[in-house]
């Protein structure tokens, strides 16, 4: 949401945001994290935001706060109000529900969550993922898991990401 934002196309963009666990789904809507935890997605924002390629120079000078605030004392990164508001949150189960939120999506994040499951769950999801994503359509794993078996022949691998044939 902090791209979307820092390119102008937050207010255009709906973002959805679901977990089966609803733990976690309140966390994201409080948006109040542990700061020592979460310090690298600090060190993140900076290289990502503030600092050229080869980390020699400032491209840009993005303060944090238009999108975070840190308290140390209180080990708190607490999210500004317009990113804890802008997703629709939701439940969801990737085993037993299709799509809740009936749309059909441009990206689906989904890092570190296939990575437990077996082959034929896997498979499974991705096929969920497929049938519910625009043509050209934009998947995103995590660092370690990646599209084997039939549902392979669904995307292009580009990099990270997978695209929609």
């Amino acid at each position: 949401m902090m791209l979307l934002e820092d390119m102008g196309l937050l207010d255009k963009a709906r973002i959805y945001g679901s977990d089966l666990n609803e733990d976690v789904l309140e966390t994201a809507r409080k948006g109040i994290y542990k700061y020592r935890f979460n310090k690298e997605y600090v060190d993140n924002f900076e290289k990502v935001f503030n600092l050229s390629a080869d980390q020699t120079r400032t491209v840009r000078n993005i303060d944090h706060r238009k999108y975070f605030t840190i308290d140390e004392t209180r080990d708190q990164i607490r999210m500004n109000s317009f990113l804890r508001e802008k997703p629709v949150y939701a439940k969801i189960d990737l085993v037993k529900d299709q799509n809740l939120f009936f749309v059909n999506f441009d990206l689906i994040i989904c890092r570190n969550v296939i990575i437990y499951f077996n082959y034929e769950l896997q498979n499974r999801v991705i096929k969920t993922f497929h049938d519910n994503m625009h043509d050209r359509g934009c998947l995103l794993l995590g660092l370690h898991e990646s599209i084997l078996g039939p549902c392979s022949s669904y995307f292009a691998k580009d990099d990270f990401f997978y695209y929609k044939k």
